[in-house]
């Protein structure tokens, strides 16, 4: 979803795109040097601990100042918007991939603390967005964009 979206918005004028990655088995290298290949700048940080990822978002936001940051998946969209708000993003969105995420009490108050400093959160489907709702998220707040 996230490679989709990147593709769109470098096809739009004016548009600057970085894709960034926490180091997963399933973001194995080759599969980094297949996006670049097609044209994504593509940034990996730390899955190792939490604290060291956003460390790592916080210094790649510093030097590329972006106008908006989107913070995909499930504990991404937390250590992204922790980093962004950290940095000072003007614009900030979430999206929720999966109405049935795992979140654990300290997870859902971390997510739902930074919705304040979020400008929407997105579900990938009508499902995901009512199931957001139901864990605490402002109803205004959140907005389904089917997959």
């Amino acid at each position: 979803m996230a490679v989709d979206l990147c593709d769109a918005a470098r096809r739009t004028p004016g548009m600057e795109v970085l894709l960034v990655l926490r180091n997963k088995r399933t973001s194995g290298m080759e599969r980094v040097e297949a996006l670049r290949a097609r044209g994504l700048q593509v940034r990996v940080v730390s899955n190792w601990l939490h604290a060291l990822t956003v460390w790592e978002l916080r210094r790649i936001i510093r030097a590329w100042k972006p106008d908006v940051v989107f913070a995909h998946g499930f504990s991404d969209h937390i250590w992204g918007r922790q980093a962004a708000v950290a940095e000072g993003v003007p614009r900030i969105f979430h999206v929720e991939h999966n109405s049935r995420e795992r979140y654990t009490r300290r997870r859902l108050r971390q997510a739902l603390a930074l919705a304040l400093h979020t400008q929407a959160s997105i579900g990938v489907s009508e499902g995901v967005r009512t199931s957001l709702i139901e864990r605490g998220f402002a109803p205004a707040q959140c907005i389904a964009i089917p997959n």
